[in-house]
């Protein structure tokens, strides 16, 4: 649980920062999106990305990232 507050903590640091993210959906697949982190809650994150002039907006677990199914990217 500790390690989750830490990651939440980091991640509410970089609230407003563009970010590039790659997430997993297993089979060797992958998403990669680049977006602003524009919500930061208990339990998730959001990721607003606008792709081809639509806006969309992701959401990730901090627990996603904890297991490397979501990773920032530099």
């Amino acid at each position: 649980m500790e390690q989750i507050n830490s990651i939440r903590c980091q991640i509410k640091r970089r609230l407003g920062q563009r970010v590039n993210v790659k997430a997993s959906h297993g089979r060797k697949r992958y998403s990669f999106h680049e977006g602003t982190i524009c919500g930061v809650y208990p339990n998730v994150f959001t990721l607003s990305v606008t792709e081809d002039g639509v806006e969309r907006k992701y959401s990730y677990s901090y627990s996603d990232v904890l297991t490397k199914n979501v990773q920032f990217l530099p």
